[in-house]
């Protein structure tokens, strides 16, 4: 507050106005007068006026005067974006209420007022309410100025329904670029007719060309919005596909995939041609998808993407009246085969290894297309090469090549070499030993023979005959796998009376085996009867 002022007779007096107006809240100072309600005087006060209050408080008292205080009046200010939303507004503390009516813009709602341009404290929901925290943010800067209030909008987010379901329902937002088609979306297509674009009320509203990459810019966002209607506050338009008719032109396609033995780019092989029709001057480019359509309708195992995938397309346009041909190139995709080689044991059952012999990629194809095994026995190659076009077999001295087995749902199959490799599988490669005949030779001793340890061949089993064990085959003569001991070949004799079984020996001496002696190839085998002694 201002302090007290001396006044002295015949001078003049200037009034301390000294007021910090900022520490009152509301209100504001506006200078003094006579009477708590009169009104106010100036700020330096005449002589005569200085006498008259001397003489009223006889000589040497004290006149009072009082502080005159108005109501604070604020401009209420307001903005949307960069520019003025409405007109401004004065109000009075404790007087008169603000109009916080919203303000409206095209594609937007709009959300409430804020005492921020970065929208974090919005404005109360009564008009009251409202002057009250206007009246605070005055205070609070001082009383500097009007206070500004910003208004903010939300861009409205709607749905687009395609007509026929030919493309599935998409949400947009106002003044925002958003996608057409998602997934596998195309262009709708009529046959005998080109697509043009989207139309409301025969309207189009998004031409083909606004279409890119399956965007539409903001600006025909806003154009689909301008059809919308509204609903409990939900946006939405129904929009159909136009297309427009066509004069068709004949053109060929020309199936083409990639070669199994080559890894060139330009060995391709045809496989069949499509005829068919579009609008002259088109260029291929554009109607791909129609091409491929077309490939899948024909030829559906080129259009399989697990076996083929899309290269290339030959050919610029459609042109009449010559026939116009357009090129299309499938790669074949990557299958990994891993292999793993058995080898037959003796005993006619498998163990993993190589001994039986080794398999190798094809020497012509491993050059051409660069096949060749990583570290764990994984070759990859192309959808539909053969095992026969895939691998040489070579098998070691006494064995043989037995086939392939393929990992089917567990089960390991035979296969042939004309086996096609249309995905990743798990192989396996066979090597047998080869059974070699073992043909017996029966030996006894005559009388004779007995006295000095010789034998002669017994052609009519006099002494007896043998059952021998572990065979592969019986009939006509035993067989036995390549590497087989012939020590461990069991006998098992039928000895007449006079007779006992020796051995099976390598000679028809009655020399015994030993354990290096294996089945190697044909072998005979001399079955010894001895003549018993009385």
């Amino acid at each position: 507050m201002p302090s007290n002022s001396t006044a002295v007779y015949d001078s003049k007096l200037t009034l301390d106005t000294n007021v910090v107006e900022t520490s009152v809240y509301g209100y504001h100072f506006v200078g003094y007068a006579e009477t708590a309600t009169g009104s106010v005087i100036a700020n330096n006060v005449e002589i005569s006026t200085v006498n008259t209050w001397y003489a009223a408080v006889h000589k040497g008292g004290t006149k009072q005067l009082y502080a005159i205080w108005d109501k604070d009046q604020v401009t209420v200010n307001f903005v949307k974006g960069d520019q003025t939303a409405k007109e401004s507004q004065t109000i009075e503390y404790l007087g008169n209420t603000l109009d916080i009516t919203g303000v409206s813009q095209t594609g937007y709602t709009f959300d409430n007022w804020y005492l921020e341009s970065s929208f974090v404290t919005g404005l109360a929901s009564t008009s009251t309410a409202a002057v009250s925290q206007v009246y605070a943010t005055y205070f609070a800067n001082g009383k500097a100025g009007a206070v500004t209030l910003y208004a903010k909008l939300d861009a409205i987010t709607f749905t687009v329904n395609f007509a026929n379901n030919v493309v599935s329902s998409k949400s947009f937002t106002y003044d925002s670029e958003g996608a057409i088609y998602t997934g596998v979306e195309t262009n709708p297509t009529k046959a005998g007719y080109n697509f043009v674009g989207f139309t409301f009320a025969n309207v189009v509203v998004v031409d083909i060309a606004d279409i890119v990459n399956s965007t539409i810019s903001a600006t025909v966002v806003n154009e689909l919005f301008s059809h919308a209607t509204e609903s409990a506050g939900i946006y939405s338009v129904t929009i159909t596909a136009k297309f427009d008719a066509r004069t068709d032109t004949p053109y060929t396609i020309e199936v083409y995939t990639e070669a199994l033995d080559s890894n060139e780019q330009d060995d391709y092989v045809k496989v069949g041609e499509i005829a068919a029709t579009g609008e002259t001057d088109v260029l291929f480019s554009s109607i791909l998808q129609d091409i491929k359509d077309l490939v899948a309708q024909n030829y559906p195992e080129v259009a399989n993407t697990n076996y083929y995938t899309y290269n290339s397309i030959d050919g610029a346009t459609i042109t009449a009246p010559t026939v116009a041909t357009v090129k299309i190139l499938y790669a074949r995709n990557s299958k990994n085969v891993t292999l793993t080689v058995f080898t037959q044991d003796v005993d006619g059952t498998y163990s993993q290894g190589t001994t039986g012999g080794t398999v190798t990629i094809d020497e012509n194809l491993a050059d051409a297309c660069g096949y060749e095994f990583d570290g764990n026995n994984v070759v990859a190659v192309k959808y539909g090469t053969t095992l026969g076009m895939l691998f040489d077999e070579d098998a070691n001295p006494g064995f043989e090549f037995a086939g392939y087995r393929v990992l089917v749902a567990g089960t390991y199959e035979n296969v042939a070499d004309s086996y096609i490799i249309t995905d990743n599988i798990t192989l396996r490669a066979y090597f047998d030993r080869i059974a070699y005949d073992v043909t017996l030779v029966y030996m006894y001793q005559t009388v004779a023979d007995a006295v000095n340890g010789a034998y002669s061949v017994d052609s009519t089993n006099v002494a007896g005959t043998v059952t021998l064990a572990g065979a592969a085959a019986t009939t006509p003569n035993y067989k036995y796998r390549y590497g087989t001991s012939l020590t461990d070949i069991v006998a098992t004799p039928s000895i007449n009376t006079g007779f006992a079984f020796v051995r099976l020996a390598k000679d028809n001496t009655g020399t015994a085996y030993i354990a290096s002696d294996t089945v190697s190839g044909n072998t005979t085998i001399y079955v010894i009867f001895a003549r018993q002694t009385v």
